[in-house]
């Protein structure tokens, strides 16, 4: 076949009513063993054009990164199983995937979940947009990824240029709530769609409060309504500064007396470095006490979550019910030098658990295709039947002999970014079984230490820092998943090939979807209570 022949276009649709072709062009002509370049052709939308990579198998992996790439085009249109069921999204704040005994974790921090994934679909390789709460709600609420909404920052939120889905269910005759823990949603674009929002906390570093979300939520569903319902509750308490009630911290090995306890924000944060010296980490244990309070705080959820259900169970509203849970990102313990999150995007902060809980639509199996939290929103539009866009993230079903199972998904991009000028600026890509990490801004772990104490003394007089960020690439690493989950060992040297390819569709994303600003924003004077508040939880 000549250089530059096209292969045949393949037809599909695009949610804006364009018409849409995919075109795979052969760049060299070895076709099989060359790169092949992928072409996104789009109308009325402006097209835009991918990049050159490596193709291990022409029919397989271009075709996949084509129609991930061209986000916004659909190619399925099955009918919504769930039309006019009760829905409810749960968001457990800072909450590990791999800290659930359903994932394989050892301690009991989840006894009520695990049963729950017996009878769920679960996701078993989803990962956050951002690890950063703003960041990823903003795309979990759009379907879309932070940068392509301008949701960047200390300040992101959905734009009111992208329809949420609680404005989707709204138009679709939904009585829309939302229910909430962290005051990081405190902006109104957050509420936007919802007919009812409650911040259930007023302050900052007070944990155990998952119980009274769940009371408030269970006094909602008791309460007669004529319309169906959809329902956003975020759940805090694994969040720092880890403080769970003392009986249920007592189901956990005690690694070190109260009073050698560290605050999380106060005495680990901005002193690790030195705490490193005196060798706090795995063996020490002060940081196993620390992991201690951090999984109780995930069994006390464990505990408000069961009582949820059991209260949805318990009254039979004449509808099906649809249940969502996941969580807007992770936490690092040490894994690559730090703590907490918002810093990097490493498997420990992105990696997330993901629920789809309908008995007898939604067939029990745990998948793991490539799922992303921007999945969310299209797959509850096509379940629910509603209008909207399914930009920038993949329906998760597919009719199945039983129900609706899991959809294969091939080798698609996944994206994750975190765009905090004041910390770290950088983006995750997904391909297959490689991850690439590229930084525009990068802190070493000892600088995220000195920057804390900076954020402090300034939020004190209450401002926000905002600092340049360059251009070019201050940091890069290529990790080959499927060897080393853990990310320990940098590829980059080693595939060169696949660093190309993944740097260049990292580049082509940022100028489809560049950080605002870039990424960083004017300095922000902050109510005297927003900044406690802030402090309080450690940003």
């Amino acid at each position: 076949m000549p250089v530059g022949h096209a292969l045949p276009t393949v037809p599909t649709k695009c949610t804006n009513g364009g018409s849409h072709n995919v075109r795979l062009k052969h760049t060299s002509a070895t076709e099989r063993r060359k790169p092949l370049l992928v072409v996104c052709l789009c109308k009325p939308r402006r097209s835009w054009r991918g990049t050159v990579c490596p193709s291990r198998s022409i029919a397989r992996t271009a075709l996949a990164l084509a129609l991930t790439i061209c986000a916004g085009c659909q190619t399925h249109t099955e009918p919504a199983p769930l039309r006019g069921a009760d829905v409810v999204l749960i968001v457990v704040d800072t909450l590990r995937a791999d800290h659930l005994g359903f994932s394989g974790y050892p301690r009991p921090t989840s006894p009520f979940l695990d049963k729950l994934a017996a009878e769920s679909a679960v996701f078993t390789n989803t990962v956050a947009p951002s690890s950063f709460t703003r960041e990823s709600v903003a795309a979990l609420f759009t379907g879309r990824w932070p940068s392509c909404i301008g949701a960047v920052g200390w300040n992101a939120t959905p734009k009111d240029s992208s329809t949420t889905l609680a404005e989707d269910f709204a138009n679709a005759g939904y009585r829309t709530v939302m229910l909430t823990l962290t005051t990081m949603l405190s902006d109104p674009a957050f509420a936007r769609g919802f007919h009812h929002v409650e911040h259930l906390a007023r302050q900052w570093g007070v944990s155990r409060a998952g119980p009274q979300l769940t009371r408030r939520a269970l006094e909602l569903w008791q309460e007669p309504r004529a319309q169906p319902l959809f329902l956003y509750l975020h759940y805090l308490d694994p969040h720092g500064p880890y403080d769970p009630p003392a009986e249920v911290l007592a189901r956990f090995e005690a690694f070190a007396p109260e009073a050698d306890a560290l605050d999380l924000y106060r005495d680990i944060r901005p002193h690790l470095p030195e705490l490193r010296r005196s060798g706090f980490g795995i063996g020490d244990p002060r940081f196993h006490e620390l992991v201690g309070r951090y999984d109780a705080e995930i069994a006390h959820t464990d505990l408000a979550l069961r009582e949820l259900f059991a209260g949805l169970r318990a009254r039979d509203t004449g509808r099906r019910l649809l249940v969502v849970l996941t969580a807007d990102h992770g936490e690092e313990f040490l894994e690559h030098g730090f703590v907490e999150h918002a810093w990097t995007l490493y498997q420990e902060s992105v990696r997330v658990p993901l629920l789809l809980w309908a008995p007898g639509v939604i067939r029990p199996e745990h998948s793991p295709q490539p799922a992303s939290l921007v999945d969310v929103a299209p797959t509850l539009r096509q379940l629910v039947g509603l209008r909207g866009s399914a930009e920038g993230g993949e329906v998760l079903f597919a009719p199945a002999k039983v129900g609706l199972g899991a959809r294969p998904l091939g080798e698609r991009l996944r994206f994750s970014e975190l765009g905090i000028a004041e910390r770290n600026v950088v983006r995750a890509l997904w391909r297959g079984e490689w991850k690439y990490i590229a930084a525009r801004r990068w802190l070493a772990p000892e600088a995220r230490a000195q920057s804390s104490q900076i954020e402090e003394r300034l939020r004190q007089s209450g401002t926000l820092p905002s600092l340049p960020t360059g251009d070019r690439l201050e940091h890069e690493e290529l990790f080959h998943l499927a060897s080393d989950p853990a990310e320990q060992r940098d590829r980059k040297h080693e595939a060169p090939e696949e660093l190309a390819c993944m740097r260049q569709l990292v580049e082509a994303h940022e100028r489809r979807c560049p950080f605002a600003g870039p990424a960083s924003h004017p300095a922000a004077t902050l109510a005297p209570h927003e900044a406690e508040a802030l402090r309080q939880l450690g940003y």
